[in-house]
């Protein structure tokens, strides 16, 4: 994908906000510091409709913690051996996720974050507009923008609630009640959602 120069001054933004708040992070060891950057940079480069929806910096403080604790998760299940240095206290980094960093980039990435989540599998087959108008008219402001981030943006409920400006309970909440009230629509009748 070929960014523009708006696009790439977005992602300079980005990655140097990412930067500064992944230096503080006392639980990442001083050695994989700049792979989770990178990990987090790439992890924007594949969903670019965020260069439009947020601000670089308002985006990088509601992921960064999030998908750094996302790559240590993925480091540890990479990796037969411990991943916690016990003495230095820290995460220690793996070049097993590395190559599977590069492998994934090398094919077709977006098809791998697909197969990852059954929800953007289930909604990409449908007419994005048609179910547009079906969740406008049967949730609320809040449901809807909290549901649509959830399904539609792959955005997790941390991160809802810091794009928001709201707690994670109420993110919570709301993108319950919406599952709850589309769920009674759709018995009632399926129709009505486009389905």
């Amino acid at each position: 994908m070929e960014l523009t120069n708006e696009q790439k001054n977005y992602v300079i933004t980005f990655e140097t906000t990412v930067q500064r708040l992944v230096m503080n992070m006392p639980n990442i060891h001083m050695s994989a510091r700049m792979d989770v950057v990178r990990y987090i940079t790439e992890w924007l480069l594949r969903r670019p409709q965020f260069f439009t929806s947020h601000t670089p910096l308002h985006l990088a403080r509601a992921v960064t913690r999030t998908r750094a604790i996302d790559y240590i998760r993925q480091q540890a299940r990479q990796s037969a051996e411990r991943t916690w240095n016990d003495i230095d206290k820290c995460f220690v980094g793996n070049v097993a996720l590395d190559e599977m960093m590069v492998q994934i980039s090398a094919s077709d990435a977006s098809s791998y974050e697909e197969a990852l989540n059954p929800e953007s599998i289930f909604f990409t087959k449908m007419s994005r507009e048609i179910i547009d108008q079906a969740l406008i008219k049967h949730l609320t402001k809040k449901q809807y923008d909290v549901f649509t981030l959830r399904a539609f943006e792959e955005f997790n409920v941390n991160e809802i609630a810091a794009l928001t400006r709201s707690k994670h309970y109420n993110v919570s909440r709301l993108y319950t009640q919406a599952q709850k009230r589309l769920r009674k629509v759709y018995v009632a009748n399926p129709e009505e959602l486009g389905l």
